[in-house]
């Protein structure tokens, strides 16, 4: 079955990142230092996921496909953060084994892999799959500044900071260099070319990797400015999970912004937070001051307006065996609370469109009745046994359940409104790389609104048999 926007890859995860629970969600929590607060600050990141870093129990030989876990002493005691096509390097210094493909996760202590180990490994050899994320930074000056500097201090572990591996106190810096770096533009003379520089030199304060700008000419007051560390090139590494955590509870790091005038005596400076969590099915981003949760839902409840087929956990929605020409319904409820006085916002985002055992044989996106839903446009779905192939395939829709923070809801003006799920990976074979798609959002503070995300899936008669899968991340920012 022809693909409407090419296919997508591996099982459906959506990472949530929660105070209390969930992925990835990059978190804004602005704390004044210094002498003076920059406002509408936040450091967003592309990928808030936990690196995963686990530990080799008992000796597997060269060529092993099956790879058992201790379920003690490591970062990550479980298979609960690893998932079907994460990257995996094994020992200390990758013991001269190239990466590996995870295939399947059979239980929380084994996984498998794509192809064999080049080389033995041994009890406790280290198990990592790091995850990297740029850093968009934004602020709103607070002071005119004359012939200074931005600097961006991101924290990092204080020894073995810079060797490309996930530590467990902050972000890897893995190379950065000044050409990975964008540099605040407009409003000065110049801005200089930016440097980057890991814990302890040129100056860095230890624990920290720092990012400057220089710049000549007055920096107004009251100006917006957007900084961002890494690139398709070379990106900071996420953190893996930090002694004592909890799977399920976000791991917070503060960033801090400064601007320093032309003797680098600090003027301005805020400190926001970043809030790093496992991946699950079902995901988000969250700041400690953003409580965001994912509840699953049961089979035959009524959601969007429709009786759900499927019931759902909070990390997958599993429609299990398809019949042709037949709507499949599933839900989940996501609940946001935040206190952040210029609101949030909620995205939702795929890698790909659901494919055959990661091959080329996809189920796409649905294009609905008449081939022009899209991911930014709506369209009615309620025809299960179309003419056109382009009504087949994978969709959601959106309820209000408490307030009114949907994009858009199902019933807008038909009976089953629905869009494709943006695909916003540039590695996919989707086409052109789409936006990530508000699915929620407030301009100000809210207490518990909540919405149904409503998925919908049809396939035709012809639609290849097999297992199919993508992965699905729901990013919550909240804005200060």
């Amino acid at each position: 079955m022809a693909s409407l926007r090419g296919k997508r890859a591996t099982k459906a995860i959506l990472v949530c990142f929660l105070t209390a629970q969930f992925y990835g969600v990059s978190l804004i929590f602005p704390k004044p230092v210094g002498s003076g607060t920059l406002t509408s600050a936040k450091d967003t990141l592309s990928n808030s996921r936990l690196s995963y870093s686990g530990l080799v129990s008992g000796s597997h030989s060269s060529g092993a496909t099956s790879i058992t876990i201790k379920t003690s002493g490591a970062a990550d005691n479980n298979t609960n953060h690893l998932f079907p096509g994460d990257q995996v390097k094994f020992g200390a210094n990758d013991n001269g084994i190239s990466p590996k493909t995870v295939a399947t996760i059979p239980d929380t202590s084994h996984f498998t892999i794509t192809a064999g180990v080049d080389a033995a490994l041994s009890d406790s050899d280290v198990i990592i799959a790091s995850q990297s994320a740029v850093h968009t930074i934004s602020f709103t000056t607070a002071s005119a500044v004359a012939h200074g500097l931005v600097r961006i201090k991101i924290p990092s572990a204080t020894s073995n900071n810079n060797d490309g591996r996930p530590d467990q106190t902050g972000f890897d810096f893995n190379g950065i260099v000044a050409s990975s770096i964008t540099c605040p533009t407009g409003s000065v003379d110049i801005w200089e070319s930016p440097t980057a520089s890991a814990s302890g030199s040129n100056n860095c304060d230890s624990g920290y990797s720092c990012f400057e700008c220089r710049f000549s000419g007055t920096l107004p007051a009251s100006t917006a400015k957007t900084f961002t560390i890494g690139d398709s090139t070379k990106k900071l590494i996420n953190p893996a999970p930090a002694s004592g955590h909890t799977q399920g509870t976000a791991d917070r790091y503060s960033p801090i912004i400064e601007i320093r005038n032309n003797s680098a005596s600090l003027v301005d400076s805020v400190t926001v937070k970043v809030a790093l969590i496992e991946s699950v099915f079902i995901s988000a981003t969250v700041d400690a001051s953003l409580s965001f949760s994912i509840a699953a839902q049961e089979a035959s409840e009524a959601h969007c307006g429709q009786t759900t087929d499927v019931a759902t956990q909070i990390y997958s929605v599993p429609f299990g065996t398809l019949a042709s020409a037949t709507f499949y319904d599933a839900a989940q409820t996501l609940t946001l609370s935040t206190n952040a006085d210029s609101g949030y916002a909620v995205t939702v985002q795929e890698d790909d469109q659901m494919s055959k055992d990661g091959g080329t044989t996809e189920i796409p996106d649905t294009g609905c009745d008449d081939n022009t839903g899209t991911h930014t446009v709506k369209a009615n779905w309620v025809t299960a046994t179309a003419t056109d192939s382009a009504a087949y395939g994978l969709g959601y829709s959106l309820a209000n359940v408490s307030g009114s923070d949907a994009a858009f809801t199902y019933n807008d003006w038909q009976t089953f409104l629905a869009k494709q799920i943006a695909c916003t990976s540039a590695a996919g074979t989707c086409g052109t790389q789409d936006t990530a798609q508000t699915i929620m959002s407030n301009a100000g503070p809210v207490a518990a609104s909540q919405i149904d995300v409503c998925y919908r899936i049809n396939v035709s008669g012809t639609q290849e048999s097999g297992y199919y899968y993508n992965t699905v991340t729901y990013i919550a920012t909240p804005i200060f």
